[in-house]
């Protein structure tokens, strides 16, 4: 009997010691507990649960002893700092594996640089929300996660952002509302971009890497800085609103990119033509709207719809180029646009309903051009309409009523309306690729004879320039 109580007893205390001790106390204005399973931790790790004093100069403390035990700190605990207790410069230690929740929020008077030390796994969300005095940060190679808002409200976060290789998530508006930021480095290893991460921001320059395949909504929205955007070609989906209310002089969509969400380029500015590669074959109602693009749009023939506002409410400095390949435009598929070059139909498409092409009312009527014989009496609205000659009848019988509009062949050099350089592109066009041009009496006109060589070229060229 004796022996079996010995047993059970020696029983019990083996199953107690196979449980870390449970650590709870104060010392030097701290209270310590045990760390979190958030990281790989030892069993006498702790982590700072809070404070009972503000911190100046704060050099966070990396071991404390109690009981006769030493142990090491590697974590900040949620909330521990928020709201001002601490200001000043942070010193994060070697050590520290994990800044928990709203560790540092709103601590206002924290400034200079917040460096992570090389042992940092994980921010937490909000970790330092709306420290607005923080002027910049630096990542070590170890980091993993960037939490949810982490470094949202950084009014005087400023320089460049280079995320380490060992990065596999962001979270969404991690850097957002920080108006001085500058440049962010992207590393491969990181797969998914999630959303508004530089929303409301002042970056110019954003690397994304060959390795990214997906960039969630809003990532550069509201950016009114940005210069030369490039999409990687690994990119499977471009998210949302990617560029609203933003200034950006170019972008460029590698091909390799397959979709593109709603509202691609919404309430922006574009300095230079926006070029969609026939990779994409997968995009929403409402595409590029309500912007302006210093340049051209040049739509991929993989668009064989081109849905309803497709392009709305833009004015394109340059021409709208629909590429062979593309067969039906629905109803607004180009509404109220503002076309400065010409608006491109090409012989492959096949569908033209009611207000295929609308041009913005109260602005100069956009020059269309179309080599298909198909369309309907209000395919287009308030644009003067370009046809080859043999449509040229057909389309004049369809149109006679709507009197906003008038149907010219090419080189009608007679109508003071197409002697411009725009039209020569025109001709050149017809002569290079589509029909024949050629010149009689006063006129250039368009014949079904493909046989071209230069002396159709210059026949065109003199005929524009009046020689």
């Amino acid at each position: 009997m004796v022996k079996r109580i010995l047993l059970t007893i020696a029983a019990v205390f083996a199953v107690q010691s196979a449980f870390p001790k449970y650590y709870y106390f104060s010392q030097d204005g701290y209270t310590f507990s045990n760390a979190s399973a958030w990281v790989d931790s030892g069993p006498d790790d702790l982590y700072i649960s809070s404070t009972s004093e503000v911190r100046h100069n704060l050099v966070l403390p990396t071991k404390v002893t109690h009981d006769g035990i030493t142990h090491n700190i590697i974590e900040v605990g949620s909330g521990c700092f928020m709201t001002g207790y601490a200001d000043g410069t942070l010193t994060i230690p070697e050590g520290y594996k994990l800044l928990s929740a709203r560790a540092f929020r709103a601590c206002a008077a924290l400034t200079g640089t917040i460096k992570m030390p090389s042992t940092m796994q994980l921010l937490q969300e909000e970790v330092f929300f709306e420290c607005t005095n923080i002027e910049h940060v630096e990542f070590n190679e170890g980091l993993k996660k960037i939490g949810h808002n982490a470094f949202n409200g950084c009014r005087n976060l400023k320089g460049t952002i280079k995320m380490p290789s060992t990065l596999t998530e962001i979270s969404g508006r991690a850097f957002a509302n920080t108006p001085l930021l500058e440049k962010a480095i992207f590393p491969a290893s990181l797969k998914r971009i999630t959303n508004e991460i530089f929303m409301n921001s002042g970056i110019s320059e954003v690397v994304f890497p060959e390795g990214i395949e997906i960039i969630q909504d809003l990532v550069l929205g509201y950016c009114p800085n940005l210069k030369s955007v490039v999409f990687p070609s690994s990119l499977q989906w471009i998210g949302d609103y990617m560029f609203r209310g933003s200034k950006v002089e170019s972008i460029t969509i590698k091909p390799g990119v397959q979709k593109i969400g709603y509202y691609f380029v919404d309430n922006a500015e574009v300095g230079s033509s926006v070029t969609i590669p026939n990779t994409v074959t997968e995009y929403k109602t409402g595409f590029i709207t309500y912007s302006t693009i210093h340049g051209n749009i040049n739509l991929p023939n993989s668009f064989k719809t081109l849905k309803t506002y497709t392009i709305t409410g833009c004015t394109v400095d340059g021409s709208i180029n629909i590429p062979e390949g593309v067969e039906k435009l629905q109803a607004d598929a180009l509404s109220g646009v503002t076309v400065g070059g010409r608006i491109t139909i090409p012989r492959t498409v096949t569908e033209l309903p009611e207000r295929a092409v609308v041009s913005a009312y109260g602005k100069p009527k956009s020059k269309l051009v179309t080599h298909s014989p198909y369309m309907e009496a209000k395919s287009f609205e308030n644009c003067d309409i370009y046809a080859p000659q043999p449509f040229v009848q057909k389309f004049r019988d369809i149109v006679k009523y709507e009197y906003q509009k008038k149907v010219l062949p090419y080189g009608d050099v007679n109508n003071d309306d197409v002697t411009d350089i725009a039209d020569l592109n025109i001709l050149i066009d017809v002569v290079l690729g589509l029909e024949k041009a050629s010149k009689y009496g006063d006129g250039v006109y368009v014949t079904d004879d493909k046989s071209v060589d230069i002396a159709d070229i210059n026949d065109v060229i003199n005929s524009i320039l009046g020689m």
